[in-house]
């Protein structure tokens, strides 16, 4: 999809294509069309980095969208969708940095994070500094996650899950890191990358995967799991692969 300028000119002519068709305003509802509108969008496999007028920076991860809201009284970083690395900067008028969310916010306490969202949730790991999470319908149930730590937040309730893998943010560099990860579990965040689907024989879903592999290249990671496992690797098609149990 066009960044910049060159994407809000694609929005603008299909907004004015759909209104002449009568339904913009249910089409303006969608998840798909509120993240293909967004200021700044990462596509499938691909990782963005931008930096903020405050001199911060900021990470998209895989088919993820953001807006950013800088305003006088605070700076918001909305994500419309997927997962985002963040690192804060200082702000000579003092406003807080906040990423807003579809069920409730994160406010960075001078630090470095990442906000994912999942079927559950959304979860946070703290790199450096701290955050507090805040629950959107409930804004006394605030949770403070320190560097190291991990947590979740949904509309109601916010909560720590202790500490964060040591891996953590390493999709930022390109790269996915596992450590004993089940084979299910690794083919489930590898297929965040690929088109199309990515499945896993039941039979192979509890074999444990280690290492780091390079997420540029998804073929050649699973060409790396026939090596270390007893797996191979099955294609339907382009866009719809199995691993299964070796023959």
């Amino acid at each position: 999809a066009p960044h910049g300028q060159r994407r809000r000119r694609s929005v603008q002519l299909l907004a004015g294509l759909v209104v002449a068709g009568g339904s913009f305003s249910l089409l303006r509802q969608t998840p798909a069309w509120r993240a293909w509108a967004a200021d700044e969008v990462a596509g499938l496999g691909e990782q963005r980095r931008l930096s903020l007028p405050d001199g911060g920076a900021i990470v998209l991860n895989t088919g993820s969208a953001i807006n950013i809201r800088y305003g006088s009284a605070q700076r918001v970083v909305q994500l419309v969708r997927g997962e985002i690395l963040v690192q804060t900067a200082a702000d000579a008028q003092r406003r807080p940095f906040i990423v807003q969310t579809a069920l409730g916010s994160v406010r960075a306490l001078g630090t470095r994070f990442t906000v994912r969202e999942r079927d559950a949730g959304f979860s946070v790991e703290v790199l450096q500094g701290a955050v507090e999470l805040t629950p959107a319908r409930s804004a006394q149930a605030t949770q403070r996650l320190n560097a190291g730590e991990q947590g979740l937040f949904t509309a109601l309730q916010a909560h720590s899950m202790g500490a964060m893998d040591d891996a953590a943010g390493a999709w930022a560099d390109g790269m996915l890191v596992a450590a004993r990860m089940r084979l299910d579990d690794f083919l489930a965040e590898l297929g965040r990358y690929r088109r199309g689907r990515l499945g896993c024989d039941p039979a192979v879903a509890h074999l444990l995967v280690s290492g780091a592999y390079p997420l540029a290249d998804t073929d050649r990671v699973l060409a790396a799991l026939t090596s270390a496992l007893p797996v191979e690797v099955h294609f339907f098609s382009r866009y719809w692969v199995t691993v299964r149990a070796q023959k």
